[in-house]
């Protein structure tokens, strides 16, 4: 009897264990959502920076296409 009682808290404990492992899981996937969505955002308010460079250089090219033509 003794023996069945230790099983049974054996496996109550491993449940216990799949449970809150799986509560962290799903806190720390909230987390990354975050993290990701604040990414997304800094990516689209700094995207100026990023195209600034291109655009110059594209707007040189034509000064320049259109002098050699000249």
């Amino acid at each position: 009897m003794v023996e069945k009682a230790v099983d049974m808290i054996k496996k109550v404990h491993a449940i216990k264990h799949k449970r809150y492992a799986h509560l962290i899981e799903q806190k720390q996937r909230a987390g990354k959502l975050v993290v990701k969505k604040g990414m997304i955002k800094k990516a689209k308010t700094k995207v100026h920076m990023l195209r600034a460079p291109v655009v110059e250089s594209e707007s040189e090219r034509e000064k320049e296409e259109v002098m050699e033509t000249n």
